[in-house]
């Protein structure tokens, strides 16, 4: 961890820039490129918080602290009561918590944003604060390649929400049965495919009854000619001992 203000920005896969104003407008812009590069970028809400100074944060009208109650919803769950959260309009960015304003996440690029707008010593006492960081961590620095977005219809998710193409949210592992668009909390994934043979998984096709059928009558009948022959054979030689020829 370094102190503002720096000579220069360095390298790293996450920035947390905290409740300071000695940020100088020109690292927060090289932060806010190498975040477009890949990297992410944590913002701490605060009064007195400059959006114009962020490209990558699309909020507006930032007004006062105000005190209420928050339910984190992702990457964990959890309840924060009674915290200071900044009164932000936002755009674009996606929520991670009720009300939307505390916890909110923007694209920038191939990076990822977060504004963490509450006060953290209010969430920090909770035994989820440091999971919370590190999947939050984990989501920012390990951004899935786009061939791992495409999934096949039948393959799994497994997220702490997933939107399904129909509306309804699921939690946990859920079979991507439909095509469509699956909104997780790790990004959006994709199960569209151009034929209905693609989406067929060879090891899940039945077995041909019909012919197993086939096969099956096939013996049947083998063994009733097996057996009716016999049966011929020793009709006819019953006859002969009768005949006196044997």
């Amino acid at each position: 961890m370094v102190e503002p203000p720096l000579d220069s920005v360095p390298e790293a896969d996450i920035y947390v820039v905290g409740r300071t104003d000695r940020v100088l407008s020109e690292s927060i812009t090289e932060i806010e490129e190498r975040t477009e590069d890949g990297s992410g970028l944590v913002v701490m809400g605060r009064e007195g918080l400059r959006p114009d100074r962020y490209d990558s944060l699309d909020i507006s009208d930032v007004g006062d602290l105000e005190k209420t109650d928050v339910e984190v919803r992702e990457p964990v769950r959890a309840s924060v009561s009674n915290t200071s959260v900044l009164s932000v309009s936002s755009g674009q960015g996606s929520s991670l918590s009720r009300p939307r304003r505390a916890l909110l996440r923007f694209s920038h690029g191939d990076g990822e944003v977060l504004l963490f707008n509450m006060n953290s010593s209010d969430f920090g006492p909770s035994f989820v604060y440091p999971v919370f960081w590190k999947r939050v961590f984990q989501d920012m620095v390990e951004r899935q390649e786009i061939p791992d977005l495409n999934r096949e219809t039948g393959s799994t998710l497994n997220s702490t929400r997933i939107e399904l193409p129909s509306g309804q949210e699921r939690s946990g592992f859920v079979r991507m049965r439909s095509p469509g668009i699956y909104n997780a909390s790790g990004g959006l994934y994709a199960a569209n495919l151009e034929s209905r043979d693609e989406s067929v998984d060879e090891t899940d096709i039945p077995p041909d009854r019909s012919q197993s059928t086939t096969v099956k009558t096939e013996r049947n009948l083998q063994s009733v000619a097996a057996v009716a022959l016999a049966v011929l054979v020793l009709g006819e030689l019953a006859a002969l001992r009768r005949l006196g020829e044997l």
